[in-house]
């Protein structure tokens, strides 16, 4: 099986990444600050996990959305995501549009532990749960691949902006053993 080293829309290239929820768009996202994101930084290992745990959140929050609307309106999810993720993530759903697929059910994530931190920078290893999503095409048909891994670890990093704002910086399969 493909088991791409990639952000979690490039991992929808491979029908493997995010569901989405259905129902009226939501607002364009904002990113997540917190008491964890204070102008001096993350002063504990506990601020940084907090602060990543939210701003994944909100994260899973939108990208499911606009994945169940078939990647339409991308942009929603920019405010959450450094630049380069962000440029990652556009290809994934650009994928899902010009393919006519969305997603239905909703994504999840659990087992979140820190790996690194430091007062700008927090690296994460989580587990993204895709058992209550199914890839669907035009039809409404349900194309999810059978041998599809219902429970993906993930590498997930962020960083904090000067303006306290914390932001996905890189979002990646787990290219070793799954520890979900």
């Amino acid at each position: 099986m493909f088991r791409p080293r990639v952000r979690v829309a490039a991992a929808l290239l491979a029908v493997i990444a995010l569901g989405g929820c259905a129902g009226e768009p939501g607002p364009v996202a904002s990113p997540a600050t917190s008491s964890a994101a204070a102008a001096d930084g993350f002063s504990s290992e506990e601020e940084a996990l907090e602060a990543a745990q939210h701003a994944y959140a909100d994260y899973i929050t939108v990208s499911d959305q606009i994945a169940a609307e078939g990647g339409e309106s991308p942009e929603r999810v920019r405010g959450l995501l450094s630049e380069e993720a962000y440029g990652q993530e556009l290809q994934g759903f650009e994928y899902l549009s010009s393919n006519g697929l969305r997603l239905q059910g909703a994504s999840s994530y659990d087992s979140i532990s820190v790996k690194r931190w430091d007062a700008t920078t927090v690296e994460t290893y989580l587990c993204l749960d895709l058992s209550a999503v199914r890839l669907v095409d035009r039809a409404g048909n349900d194309v999810t691949p059978p041998d599809r891994v219902d429970r993906q670890p993930f590498e997930v990093n962020f960083v904090r902006e000067p303006t306290g704002q914390v932001l996905i910086s890189r979002n990646s399969v787990w290219a070793g053993d799954n520890f979900c």
